[in-house]
């Protein structure tokens, strides 16, 4: 729907750190939520987002080879992939910024919890060991949203190659 965004949507966002830099990620609270990400899985208002093993993936890093473990996320009815380090914590404390609402998160090494202020959002990517998102920088004010994203534009394989198989396809 074109509506409210809703729990799942992958939004386009003005970045509150530079707001003239569009960021996408996928929304995981609404405001007034609680938001729990605790040993790399989500609980919003007390309900967990399942995750299901969806096998893995590898990748460059620098010079070496790294592997990302795939999982099938579901929010209600809808599901996602996401992507997943088992090498990396699900948060790093000692990286969180301060924000406007920080005050309303609590942060340790296996995760933290955060409400969602009134007119804002909490907005994680999908490569969740691998995202510059809320758990960061904070949360997204409304009139910051531009819009639901509805289709992949442009997506790479690894540094090197377009993953044009991809290219085209709606977003979940």
């Amino acid at each position: 729907s074109l509506g409210e965004p809703q729990r799942g949507d992958v939004i386009v966002f003005r970045y509150p750190v530079v707001p003239s830099q569009d960021f996408i990620k996928r929304l995981v609270g609404l405001p007034g939520d609680e938001v729990v990400y605790r040993d790399k899985k989500i609980t919003v208002n007390g309900t967990l987002w399942p995750q299901t093993p969806n096998g893995a993936y590898g990748y460059l890093e620098g010079l070496s080879y790294a592997t990302t473990e795939r999982f099938v996320e579901r929010v209600g009815a809808r599901e996602h992939t996401i992507a997943q380090n088992p090498a990396m914590q699900p948060v790093y404390p000692h990286n969180v910024r301060q924000f406007p609402g920080r005050e309303n998160c609590v942060y340790n090494d296996r995760g933290f919890t955060c409400k969602v202020p009134a007119g804002s959002y909490f907005m994680m990517g999908d490569n969740r060991d691998n995202s510059d998102d809320s758990r960061y920088w904070g949360f997204v004010p409304d009139d910051h949203i531009r819009g639901k994203a509805f289709f992949i534009w442009f997506n790479w394989d690894d540094i090197s190659s377009l993953a044009f198989k991809r290219v085209g396809n709606s977003i979940r």
